[in-house]
This record gives C-alpha cells, structure tokens and sequence, in this order.
C-alpha cells in the first residue's frame, strides 16, 4: 500500500481508511464517502479539572460514560494516558492543554468509546514525531475528536484503532518542522 497524499484543494471532511488506505472527501473525485456517525452524548458524572493533578486523580475516579471537564489552561508534564471510555472536553473551546516534550504523544487513548471535544491542544515540542492525540489500541472502534484546535509541530492525530472519527476540527502548524 503506498501512501495516501492529500489534496489539500478540497476543504471538505476527508477520511482515510486505515486497513487499506482508501482515501475519502466529500468534494473530492471519490465516489463514496463513510457515513458520519452521530456523536455520542455522555450522561455521566462530571469532574472538573483545573491543573494536571485533578486531571490524572479524576481519570483514576472516573468510570466510562463520565466527563472530564477542564476549567483552566494546563500545561502537561507527561503524556496523559485516557484508558477509559469518557468525554475530554472544555469549559470553553480556547481552554489549552499543552505539552512540550520531544517526540512523545500528548494524550495517549487505550481505551474505546472516548470523545475528545471543545478544547484546544497544543504540542509545542520540538521532536519529529510529536503528537497531540494517539489512538493506540488495535481494537477500539468507536473514538471520536469533534470540534477540537490542534496547533502542533508535527502530528494532530495518530491512529492504529479500527476507526476514529474526526469532524468540525480545526489543524494549524506551529513551529519549526524538521
């Protein structure tokens, strides 16, 4: 399989199919295009997150279904791991987690049924392989990134899940790429 390359042309939602590198955009010359899943509402408990501490201590309380729900702009000091099903959002979409550390994920997803939403990550490390979001479960299914700003040196998003969805999400470079 060769790689895919974007049109960066059509400014339209663009999907890749990871198990064959079929590429899919809704203006683009393809044919068919995955069907937009609904995204999914969490009805849990609550838990607001002011710094990093709260972040990782309501992560451990939480259970699937819950929101963590981050009030303030935080700066991560190690990759933070989401191993349960939950909702990350923001009290307000310019609300930041940031992370600066070379060639590492930012937030590293294990877990299946996560909604990353309304909230701005920034990766401002310096490395080549620097990542603000990495799906690394081969078997989740059912992740979603909606309506979240990434401003990254090198990658938004990382995957080897079966299938994210990513939509209403904003991608800007920043930095100095190698």
């Amino acid at each position: 399989m060769t790689a895919p390359v974007l049109n960066t042309a059509y400014t339209c939602d663009t999907y890749l199919n990871t198990t064959n590198g079929d590429l899919y955009g809704f203006d683009g010359p393809w044919t068919t295009t995955p069907s937009a899943r609904s995204i999914p509402t969490y009805a849990g408990t609550t838990y607001t997150c002011a710094n990093q501490t709260a972040l990782v201590s309501n992560l451990a309380s939480a259970t699937d279904g819950d929101i963590l729900e981050v009030t303030a702009n935080i700066a991560l000091s190690s990759t933070f791991t989401l191993n349960k099903g939950v909702k990350l959002t923001a009290s307000s979409p310019t609300i930041k987690l940031s992370y600066a550390t070379a060639n590492q994920a930012m937030i590293n997803v294990t877990a299946d049924n996560v909604l990353i939403t309304g909230i701005t990550l920034e990766h401002t490390g310096t490395g080549s392989v620097d990542t603000c979001v990495n799906f690394s479960s081969t078997t989740a299914s059912s992740n979603y990134v909606h309506s979240v700003t990434f401003l990254t040196n090198e990658f938004a998003v990382t995957s080897i899940n079966t299938q994210i969805q990513i939509t209403n999400s904003d991608f800007s470079f920043t930095g100095t790429a190698d």
